[in-house]
């Protein structure tokens, strides 16, 4: 009876919204919107915390693109600034968009909940989480490097500081896309060595850090824009305190406000780190379209409802080549992925592909990534418990990137970031078998183990 009055309050609740702010004729699009917030309160006991959950992070990316962006499509779709395409879905249209993004959140939730029931260990919360986070070594400030130097290798330095096309990696192969991926992770990782590493490691982090800066400044997308919600978030993950909590809202604060960087570097000739620090010289703050940058992150429901209802040709094959592991060429991306567009600059989004498909394909995907989220998030509550903040972040990280990929980029680019997050971990439980055989070696015949605290 408990749980009923709860989901009655949540729907009568947001009825109540609808006709406040739109009359009858929202009330049943705000049932749609309330759909995956009730799923996640049915299944919310069986979750992280949501600060440490990846189903919920997935969910609630998913759950506020829905909701904002079928509430505000008419008011954005005036905006012309700050977005690549501009489209105005037809009433048709936008209805079932919001349905197809609603009851596939829902779905993944549902089964996230279902599987955590399931597996070993997924009955109990993780409230023994202590932050008492690990002092960062040589070895991970090393790691942080290695994507700067894996994107280094595979792309012409002087393309950093000026070029004439827009998208850097343009002219890399995998080894630079994945490394403009880990970027970001690295980005986070280096502020958490500055918040627990020795003295030595603070002093190596802000130059790499700097390095990452550039970077991301000559990509000229929203990454450059994400850095100091990304760095304050390392600070975080290492130290749960209140001055660490006001830094992350200052990081997003000042995320918010670089948004529309990236849209200003979009419109230039050349591109790269000299043009845009000129665009930076001349920019005139006063001038900027804040709306259009709150566009330009929600023009993903337009983008699904066009990728998934404009008429465009995604086949069954096209999301067994997203679904393929291996790289672009060997999997034959490039023989579809112009095809796979809505213009020059703006893909059609993943959840759009998976819609155009039809629920054929929506429905099994998302009781799919419902799984493989709850498998993620048994494994992010092992290690937080652990005090592996950092090896914990870095899955989270990797989960709430791929939300916001399947919302605004093809469905191949969202899920590679989901295998990265598979397979590091798959790597890890196999280091930590090994590493427990050895020691079980080296204990003499009727010694006694010590148990390892990271258990895979």
């Amino acid at each position: 009876m408990r749980l009923i009055a709860w989901l009655l309050g949540v729907i009568g609740l947001s009825l109540f919204v609808a006709f406040v702010l739109g009359g009858a004729e929202l009330a049943p699009a705000s049932l749609l919107m309330a759909l995956p917030f009730v799923s996640w309160f049915l299944v919310r006991r069986r979750l992280n915390p949501a600060y440490a959950s990846p189903v919920s992070i997935v969910l609630f990316v998913f759950a506020s693109i829905a909701a904002l962006g079928y509430s505000l499509r008419h008011e954005l779709a005036k905006e012309t600034a700050g977005v690549s395409i501009i489209i105005d879905l037809p009433e048709d249209v936008a209805w079932r968009t919001l349905i197809l993004i609603s009851v596939s959140a829902s779905i993944m939730v549902l089964s996230a909940g279902v599987c955590l029931s399931l597996f070993r260990g997924g009955r109990a919360r993780p409230t023994a989480i202590t932050w008492q986070a690990r002092p960062a070594n040589i070895w991970v400030l090393l790691a942080s490097a290695v994507p700067l130097a894996m994107f280094l290798s595979d792309v012409p330095l002087a393309d950093f500081f000026e070029r004439s096309y827009y998208l850097v990696g343009a002219r890399g192969g995998i080894v630079a896309s994945l490394g403009a991926q880990l970027a970001v992770v690295a980005v986070v990782v280096l502020g958490y060595v500055a918040a627990t590493g020795s003295l030595g490691l603070k002093l190596g982090s802000y130059p790499l850090l700097a390095c990452y800066v550039m970077l991301m400044l000559s990509f000229g997308s929203r990454r450059f824009a994400l850095l100091p919600v990304l760095f304050a978030l390392g600070f975080f993950l290492a130290r749960n305190t209140a001055g660490t909590r006001r830094g992350l809202l200052l990081g997003g604060v000042l995320s918010l406000l670089l948004l529309p960087l990236p849209l200003e570097f979009r419109s230039n000739s050349m591109h790269g780190i000299i043009p845009y620090v000129a665009t930076l010289s001349h920019l005139d703050w006063e001038d900027i379209d804040w709306f259009g940058a709150v566009n330009n992150v929600l023009v993903s429901f337009p983008i699904i409802g066009e990728s998934a209802y404009g008429g465009h040709p995604v086949y069954l094959s096209d999301l067994l080549v997203a679904l393929n592991p291996l790289p672009g060429d060997a999997a034959g991306f490039y023989d579809s992925y112009q095809r796979l567009r809505l213009n020059f600059f703006t893909p059609m989004a993943g959840i759009g592909e998976l819609g155009a498909i039809g629920w054929t394909a929506v429905a099994p995907f998302f009781a799919g990534l419902g799984a493989a989220l709850a498998w993620i998030e048994l494994s992010v509550r092992r290690q937080l418990v652990g005090g592996s903040l950092i090896y914990g972040g870095l899955l989270i990280a990797l989960t709430a990137l791929f939300s916001l990929q399947m919302v605004q980029y093809n469905l191949r680019s969202a899920v590679r970031l989901l295998f990265y997050a598979i397979v590091i971990e798959i790597v890890r439980r196999m280091l930590a078998v090994v590493v427990r055989k050895r020691q079980g070696s080296a204990v003499p015949r009727g010694g006694r183990v010590r148990p390892v605290a990271d258990r895979a």
